[in-house]
Order: structure tokens, then sequence, then C-alpha cells
């Protein structure tokens, strides 16, 4: 029977294999003796040989071992793993080796949203956005087939896909969440025991009674000041600040810090959207590890929340860019750019 290299690394077929040509071999009289006679002449020794009850067991235990190893492979639960990357020169796809224990059991797909091409000069944004609307409904027509599929999520895009990709991704699904370790280059997945919080809070710093829209400064890995968002949004705009007392680097390792900074954003945004007719704009700038980006876009509504924008950063240009994800419109209509005058325009 000729075996793939992937059965091969099955440690079930492995073992299988080794135990029942061994046994087999026992239960053979003529070629056991052979054997045995060949070593004691090698290597000088007197070998007795094994009885034949001994084969009898190595068989036994060998096709025990291969049908329970194949029962249990037949009855992982699928495990869809997203890869998501828009940057060039990123740390590549994980190893599965990567994966934690308690992952590797599953049956493992792979959904590889790249968008790098798309984002070079000349930025064909839509078409990015049209990349990652496919795989995402990819994975929403498998989760419709699949109730209890599990997910995990993992790579390092531009901020506002990061947003956009949990936008398009419903509250009711668990998702494993991966940080890439910048001293190692690999992949970790959260702390599912972290005992530390974040003391994230929200606070409104400016609140013109004129404000068409809202600034919330998203504030972790570094301080997104009101003078880096002035140019991109209008002067009557009302400033919130949702953060840690003192961004850093590293500060995100676990789901409860996760949990617990999607709750403050979240409030904010419901508080928000209760202040303000539909009309109003909530405007994003956020400085924070991908794992969390992706968390908070999964807390923003479709029918609740007002049309919300997200910015990205580029370190000579400020904000020169974003996406508005959760609007269900063609990619072209989600791209805005800042205008004269500060007035939001498509492109």
């Amino acid at each position: 029977m000729r075996h793939s290299r992937g059965s091969l690394r099955k440690p079930h077929i492995a073992i299988a294999l080794l135990l029942i040509p061994t046994g087999l071999a026992i239960l053979a009289p003529g070629p056991l003796e052979a054997a045995v006679a060949f070593f004691n002449r090698r290597f000088d020794l007197a070998l007795p040989a094994p009885p034949w009850w001994v084969g009898i067991g190595l068989v036994v235990v060998g096709v025990g071992i291969f049908v329970f190893g194949e029962s249990r492979a037949a009855s992982k639960k699928p495990l869809v793993l997203i890869h998501h990357h828009s940057l060039p020169g990123v740390r590549p796809a994980m190893a599965e080796k990567e994966l934690p224990w308690r992952l590797r059991r599953h049956q493992l797909t792979k959904i590889e949203c790249d968008q790098t091409p798309f984002m070079a000069p000349p930025q064909a944004l839509d078409a990015a956005v049209r990349i990652q609307q496919s795989r995402f409904q990819s994975l929403t027509a498998l989760s419709q087939v699949v109730p209890d599929l599990a997910i995990a999520y993992y790579g390092i895009a531009h901020v506002p896909l990061l947003f956009l990709a949990g936008a398009d991704l419903s509250t009711g699904s668990k998702v494993a969440l991966f940080e890439l370790n910048r001293y190692t280059n690999t992949w970790r997945e959260l702390s599912r025991s972290g005992r530390n919080g974040l003391n994230a809070s929200s606070r409104i710093l400016h609140q013109p009674t004129t404000a068409r829209s809202t600034a919330i400064r998203v504030c972790v890995s570094y301080e997104v000041t009101p003078h880096d968002v002035a140019p991109t949004i209008d002067a009557s705009s009302e400033d919130i600040r949702v953060g840690i007392p003192e961004p850093r680097l590293d500060s995100v390792t676990s789901y409860r810090q996760i949990e617990e900074f999607c709750r403050v954003f979240r409030s904010a945004l419901d508080d928000t959207a209760k202040r303000y007719d539909r009309d109003h704009v909530v405007n994003i700038f956020y400085a924070g590890p991908a794992s969390l980006a992706f968390s908070l876009g999964r807390q923003i509504s479709k029918t609740t929340h007002p049309r919300v924008v997200v910015y990205n950063y580029e370190a000579n240009a400020g904000y020169p860019w974003g996406l508005v994800v959760n609007g269900a419109q063609e990619p072209a209509r989600m791209v805005v750019r800042p205008g004269k005058g500060r007035v939001q325009q498509h492109v």
C-alpha cells in the first residue's frame, strides 16, 4: 500500500506501520529465525527467537492504534485558519507547529487573504476591498453549512482592512487570535489565562454643540493626539479618546484584555449613536495591535451605529484614506479620502 507524505506525518499511521509488519515477521518462522541468526552472528549475541504470541500482540496493538487514530481523525472538527496580510515584507504564513495543540487536532482549512499587490502605489483600494469581501464571503458560506466551525485569525494588514475584516464576521463566532512575536518572528496565540487588565477608558474631551462627526482616537501601542488627526476631520468634530493610560507596544497579550477593551470601545460607539442621528459620522484613528483592531471591528454594527470610517496612518502623509466599514456598499464607494475643506469625499 502506498501512503502519501501527509499520511505518514500522522503518528498513528507511523506506529501501526512499525508494529504490524514486525508482528507478522514474528509469526513467520522462516524469516524470523533467519533474522535472529543474522544478528547473533553479526554482533556475537545469543538472542532467543521471540514466542509467537508476541507477534500476535504486536499485530493486534498496531491494528488497534490505526483504527483508533483514523476514527479520531474522522471526528475532527473543522478549523478555518485565516491569514490576512497587505503589507510587504511581513512574516510569511504560520507553520502548523505554531498552532497550539488544541487547534492542531482540528481538520484544517486555510483561507489566504493577500492584498499586498493592490496596496503598492498607485493603490487599488477598491480591488483590495473586493478581494477581502470575496474571502470572507467564502467563510460566511462555510459557517452556514458547518454550525460548529472553529475560526483562527492572524496577520498584519492596514488598519482599515483589519477593522473591515472584523466587521464582516459575526460576533457570535469564537475566534482564536494570534500576534507576531517581534523578537522570535513567530506567531503566538493570545493567552487564555491572562489576569492583568489594561485599565482601558473612554473620555469625551471636546464636544461642540454643532458637531457633525466624532473622532475616536484609539490609543494602545502609541498615543494618537488631536494634532495628529486635525488635518483629517472637521473643525467642529467631537473628540473622544479610547485607550490605556500609557500606550506601549506589546500591551495586549490575552483574550481578557481584548474583551475588556472591546466593552469600552462598544460603549463609546453606542453612546455616540444615542446622542446623534444617523447622518452623524464616526471617524476612527487607531494605534494598536492587529488582533485588537480585528476584534474592535467586530463591535461595529451595520444597523445601530452611524457610518463608521476607519483611517490609515502613513508616516509622511498623516491619514490619507479610510474605509467605511459598516455599510453594504460597492468597494469603490467604501473608500474615503479627506477632501478640501476637510469634507470627506468618496473616490
